[in-house]
């Protein structure tokens, strides 16, 4: 140990105290964040909803831990395509019936690679087949009827997406509808509703957005507890045919709105038509 005597004693305590003051000088705290930079840190980033670009969709899984017992027998109808009966014209100039062939097709051939259903198609090429001949196949051969469309929604105004070309839009009401009726006996309805249901759910799980139903009024009514699931309320001699009269549980699957360019284009991909035929398949498998 040092000892200091005298005039050494004090200069050392002066040195001691400007290395106190100098560590102090260096060593001053920062500024406290801003409470607003202390917010935005903690706000999660909000994802992207369908149908915007940057939305993802999720293929799910099918994959069964052992087989059904037997397959199912699923009848898919692409909607329209009957005499006078093309459908609605979409934001593209497209027609409705060349859109739900295309995509009866894919799911047709999805749902048949997984194994566990029969599939038929209502109709195929430009061969044009009337609605009461559809009802009769489907009851007569499947456990289960799927009518695939597209929705037109809502005010248009009318655009050019190439020239020469003028057609309807609307950029708004997007998503998809699962339509049910609750009309016959009870065991049926509670079929048909369990199978809108799980679509619905599945497809939401897929992430695809369900429709809210602001342009249904008067046409169906939708379920809190079961978005996207809607049932048929028209009036008696104005309800869906392919809804009310097979003997076997039906829908129709409202894939989006024709009207937006957004959804038409997301439907164009093929990341779409994979998550849809996957939310389909789970869809049917919880159903059935």
């Amino acid at each position: 140990m040092t000892w200091f005597r005298g005039t050494d004693w004090l200069g050392a305590c002066c040195l001691y105290m400007t290395a106190l003051l100098s560590i102090g000088a260096c060593s001053t705290p920062p500024e406290p964040p801003s409470v607003e930079a202390v917010s935005s840190a903690r706000r999660p980033v909000a994802k992207p909803v369908w149908p915007k670009s940057g939305a993802g969709l999720k293929v799910l899984d099918t994959v069964l831990p052992k087989p059904l017992a037997k397959t199912k027998k699923v009848y898919i109808d692409p909607g329209h395509g009957s005499v006078g009966n093309t459908g609605n014209t979409g934001c593209l100039c497209q027609s409705e019936e060349d859109f739900t062939l295309r995509v009866g097709h894919r799911l047709a051939v999805d749902l048949l690679a997984t194994g566990h259903f029969e599939i038929r198609l209502s109709r195929q090429g430009t061969r044009r087949v009337d609605y009461q001949t559809r009802v009769r196949e489907a009851s007569e051969w499947a456990d289960v009827y799927l009518s695939l469309h597209s929705d037109a929604r809502g005010p248009t105004t009318s655009w050019s997406p190439e020239a020469g070309k003028h057609c309807p839009r609307n950029t708004g009401h997007h998503g998809f509808s699962v339509l049910w009726s609750g009309e016959g006996e009870p065991s049926l309805r509670a079929s048909r509703k369990k199978l809108a249901d799980r679509l619905a759910d599945r497809m939401i799980e897929a992430g695809f957005s369900p429709y809210g139903g602001s342009d249904y009024d008067g046409l169906y009514v939708g379920d809190a507890e079961n978005p996207g699931s809607f049932l048929d309320v028209h009036e008696p001699d104005q309800r869906i045919m392919v809804l009310r009269r097979p003997t076997i549980p039906s829908v129709i699957i409202e894939t989006h709105q024709a009207l937006d360019i957004r959804e038409v284009s997301r439907w164009r991909e093929e990341a779409t038509l994979q998550a849809f035929s996957a939310a389909v398949t789970a869809g049917l498998l919880d159903a059935l």
